[in-house]
């Protein structure tokens, strides 16, 4: 069965009373309220990715360039403390102590002398706190050696250990070939492997007299490898990653980590083979083993030869400060986003408000259950009604205009059979302007015509 004109003025009522009565929302609120949501949303969100994006990639770079400068110039620190060292023994090894009179004197016979040796040698060990020892050696005029004590070298395979000294690099001249440090230490020959009990330590050779073409002496500084180690380190900053030393040939001096002093791991060869790939560059990054490496690399100008330093850190440590301020960006972004759509909420519930009123007024007093169309929001059953009102109004106003005539006749027959005697002048001539009558001005006269 159709409906009927009545019961879809009576569905739309029931549909403003459900509107009303907050049993569910209509349309136009649900449209509203996913607007405002998207509104508020969108520029949280645009935040967080701009502030991401900008600010956190901004400052990883930054962070990445000044781990980078802080390298520099912790390089700059081990460059100085060898380039002391490299002054300091050329000074020691002008003394004039340390010149031509050593090769014909007799250290027994001087026995003063050859106590001030001993006592300068104290000295100059203790002049820095990366020299583990220092000691002379005189070829002429017969093997000595002065370390802790004056010794006479009688082993033939000693003496051409600390002959090779006076045979290789230059004048002065830095390596990592250890020959005895002490009179405890084995001695070791020309064909000895370069590394002794003291590791890979560096050892720093002043040919005596210094200014001499032919010296037949030297002065041998040995580096304190744990604690070169430690200056090393200082170029990696963090728990993990590497840094060595390498002379141009490739090959390591020292590392950062004294126990793997003498192998070299697959990860420091693959770094090695990367900063010959990436010559020209300071730094740049290399993944090894799912992990990316901020490598930064640079020369040592020694007195005799340039060393490379090469500093791998994970990336992942040169960026922790970023990361908190990541999580703070984040969290403040979903805070954000989540009380935007709180106030977004209560906004729409505010904007809605007079919505409600208004459907508030038009609800009729019904409680029918004829079923509405839900394809109508708010404002289009606002609509209808408004028309469905007017529209009545309309017919009202035009039926009352019809029969208005009529209305007048009977008044005024009601009037003349005396059946309004009851009334007061004020209330007919209030009933006659509602009948449409013109009082103003007007003498009214009846006249009974028998």
């Amino acid at each position: 069965m159709e409906p009927t004109r009545s019961d879809r003025i009576f569905g739309r009522f029931k549909r403003l009373s459900d509107l009303k009565a907050g049993r569910h929302k209509g349309r136009f609120y649900r449209n509203s309220l996913m607007l405002i949501l998207l509104i508020a949303s969108i520029p949280g969100l645009i935040t967080g990715i701009v502030m991401y994006q900008q600010v956190v990639g901004r400052m990883e770079t930054e962070f990445n360039r000044m781990h980078q400068n802080q390298i520099e110039n912790r390089a700059r620190n081990v460059d100085d403390q060898l380039a002391y060292l490299e002054m300091n023994l050329s000074h020691w090894a002008f003394e004039p102590r340390f010149g031509n009179a050593l090769r014909t004197l007799d250290f027994v016979y001087y026995f003063n002398e050859t106590q001030e040796i001993v006592t300068t040698l104290y000295v100059l060990q203790g002049s820095h706190p990366l020299i583990k020892s220092a000691q002379l050696y005189l070829q002429e005029p017969k093997p000595i050696l002065f370390n802790r004590d004056y010794t006479e070298l009688n082993d033939e395979a000693k003496v051409q250990a600390y002959d090779r000294y006076l045979s290789m690099g230059n004048h002065v001249n830095w390596t990592d070939w250890v020959s005895s440090i002490n009179r405890d230490t084995e001695p070791l020959t020309n064909d000895s492997p370069l590394h002794t009990d003291a590791g890979n330590a560096l050892v720093l050779v002043h040919k005596i007299p210094g200014e001499s073409i032919n010296p037949f002496g030297a002065l041998i500084i040995t580096l304190d490898n744990e604690k070169v180690a430690s200056l090393l380190k200082t170029l990696t900053p963090y728990d993990e990653g590497l840094t060595f030393l390498m002379d141009q040939e490739g090959n390591t001096l020292v590392t950062g980590d004294p126990g793997t002093a003498g192998e070299t791991s697959a990860f420091e060869q693959q770094l090695k083979e990367e900063v010959a790939l990436h010559a020209g560059s300071r730094s740049f990054l290399f993944r090894y083993e799912e992990e990316t490496y901020s490598v930064s690399y640079g020369s040592l100008s020694r007195i005799d030869s340039d060393w490379t330093y090469v500093s791998a850190a994970p990336l992942t440590s040169v960026t922790s400060p970023v990361k908190l301020v990541s999580k703070i960006i984040v969290i403040a972004s979903a805070g954000s986003l989540i009380l935007g759509l709180l106030l977004s909420w209560f906004a729409s519930r505010r904007i809605y408000s007079p919505v409600a009123r208004m459907l508030h007024l038009l609800t009729p007093g019904k409680n029918e259950t004829t079923p509405t169309d839900a394809r109508l929001d708010e404002f289009e059953l606002l609509e209808q009604q408004w028309n469905e009102l007017t529209s009545r109004s309309v017919t009202a106003h035009r039926q009352l205009q019809e029969q208005l005539p009529h209305l007048r006749d009977s008044f005024v027959l009601q009037l003349v059979q005396g059946h309004l005697y009851a009334y007061n002048e004020q209330d007919l001539q209030q009933r006659m302007r509602h009948l449409g009558f013109e009082l103003e001005g007007q003498w009214q006269a009846l006249k009974c015509i028998k």
